[in-house]
């Protein structure tokens, strides 16, 4: 196994845990943001020295896209389940939470379905939109989306009943694609990296 795939999964499930950490805090615990947004830089860091990362000398075994596509297979979401714990249990509609005392500013909104968690969405302070989830059966479920703080799409992680599965993808601020990550079962198998005009460089 090449070491710097290897350190770049490791880093997405360690980016994930610590995001899953500080989501289940409120607004004002400065602490978590800190935590998440110093996660982001090391997580670039790994991503940019992969450059030399060759797709040929992997090999992916085949067993391995195999995804149980169940409910009862689903790897629960901790915050999930403790934000559906707040409603009732046939509640449909929103959860709102602001940044501080300024009920203008939103921190959070949960949506929710007959009491089960269809999606959140974590703001900035200016307003912007900063994170985004989507669940299905208490689990990470559709595409997890990251925004920088003017708005542009960071990054992109794809989910299936809790698991990394799919194509996560990597922007700049200017909004050009800089990698592509194929994730299978919370695992990096191929990375694909772009330069600042959008060029592969590597595949």
């Amino acid at each position: 196994m090449e070491l710097l795939p290897f350190l770049i999964a490791k880093a997405f499930v360690l980016y994930q845990n610590l995001e899953r950490q500080g989501k289940a805090t409120t607004a004002n615990n400065g602490l978590a943001h800190f935590m998440r947004a110093n996660m982001f830089i090391v997580l670039s860091i790994l991503f940019s020295s992969c450059d030399g990362c060759s797709q040929d000398s992997r090999v992916i075994n085949q067993d391995s896209l195999k995804v149980a596509d169940s409910c009862s297979n689903a790897v629960k979401f901790e915050n999930a389940l403790l934000a559906e714990a707040m409603v009732n249990k046939n509640y449909s509609g929103e959860l709102k939470n602001y940044w501080g005392s300024d009920s203008t500013k939103l921190d959070f909104v949960h949506f929710f379905k007959e009491g089960k968690l269809v999606k959140s969405k974590f703001y900035y302070q200016n307003g912007q939109v900063q994170e985004e989830y989507n669940f299905l059966c208490g689990a990470l479920h559709g595409l997890q989306k990251f925004y920088y703080e003017n708005g542009a799409l960071s990054k992109i992680i794809p989910y299936r009943y809790g698991r990394t599965n799919g194509i996560g993808k990597l922007y700049d601020e200017k909004g050009t694609l800089r990698q592509e990550v194929t994730l299978i079962n919370d695992s990096t198998a191929i990375t694909r990296n772009f330069d600042s005009t959008g060029k592969l460089i590597n595949q």
